[in-house]
């Protein structure tokens, strides 16, 4: 993400974690764990302006009364104490991807919030000629072939970066340096999948959505709505007093259908799998300057039924449920 970006994203954790901790102190002592994750996000909201601010407590209170709602453990009058942690964004880089925690230390439980401002995707991950994504990705080891393949266009990149030259001075982009790796990447996978089944898209996915069960909150000032997505794979989320989970967990992929080029793009492949997943891929620069490393834009597409999406407007108390 870009610099302005960031600032936006850290700045709307700090309003979710204020607008829990306003929601829940009625029914119970709750407290924000003040970290330094915690600074770097109320220093990133202090910055903005007041409107902005207005609309960051608006987006966040939407989405965590509707979160609060879900969650009988939270909601719950008790005199234990609720403790209310942003996590560090080391945290994602093995797989955590909740961006809040809500945490009942006595009763050994907790979840988790992935906040977003203005965009819903999801990890973003990057190739290189070094990088193995087969070993992040789903634990195994990526081919000499594999290798082989894109070592020529990063070699080139390494060139390029060593003479300082700017991306948008590289020619036939699309041709010379994304499509080889995209077609080198697809390759790999449909490999691995052939030689390792089920795993490979079952931990791919896991990879790239998360390893734990968590709530997607995501602010669109545009459409003036709050989007929250429930992603309960692993079936903690949602659990009665008697830690029932009320929701069914989520069935992962198992096969891949397709794994193409997108149609009429340059950058972009689409990755269809069973049990109603679906992902794209994009892949691009995230630099200025070349640099021998590319980094993925990940979508999701299409996600099983059971991952249900609330689209709450701001000045509109009804939730729609948008089915998937």
């Amino acid at each position: 993400m870009t610099n302005k970006s960031t600032k936006n994203g850290k700045a709307f954790e700090y309003s979710c974690i204020i607008a829990l901790q306003e929601l829940i102190l009625p029914l119970r002592p709750v407290k924000i764990i003040q970290n330094n994750s915690f600074k770097v996000a109320e220093a990133n909201w202090c910055s903005m302006d007041k409107e902005q601010q207005k609309n960051y407590a608006i987006a966040a209170k939407k989405g965590v009364e509707t979160i609060i709602t879900m969650e009988p453990k939270i909601c719950e009058k008790s005199a234990e104490q609720l403790e209310l942690l942003i996590q560090s964004d080391e945290q994602g880089k093995i797989g955590d991807v909740r961006d809040v925690l809500i945490i009942r230390k006595l009763s050994a439980w907790e979840i988790g919030i992935s906040i977003k401002h203005n965009h819903e995707a999801v990890k973003h991950s990057r190739l290189s000629m070094k990088l193995d994504f087969a070993n992040k990705w789903f634990g195994l080891n990526c081919s000499i072939a594999y290798f082989d393949e894109i070592k020529p266009v990063f070699e080139n990149l390494n060139e390029l970066k060593v003479k300082k030259t700017y991306w948008r001075d590289i020619q036939n982009k699309s041709e010379n340096v994304y499509k080889p790796i995209l077609m080198a990447f697809m390759r790999e996978i449909k490999r691995q999948f052939e030689v390792n089944g089920s795993i490979v898209p079952s931990k791919m996915t896991q990879y790239l959505i998360g390893t734990h069960d968590y709530y997607k909150l995501i602010s669109n000032p545009k459409k003036q709505q709050t989007r929250l997505m429930v992603f309960n794979l692993y079936g903690s989320l949602n659990q009665t007093l008697a830690t029932e989970t009320l929701n069914s967990k989520i069935k992962l992929p198992t096969r891949i259908i397709s794994l193409e080029m997108k149609p009429d793009s340059e950058n972009t492949i689409e990755l269809y799998m069973n049990n109603g997943w679906a992902i794209s891929f994009r892949i691009h620069s995230a630099e200025s300057l070349v640099v021998p490393s590319l980094k993925f834009d990940v979508q999701l597409m299409g996600v099983p039924a059971g991952i249900y999406t609330f689209d709450i407007p701001w000045l509109d108390e009804k939730l729609e449920i948008i089915a998937e």
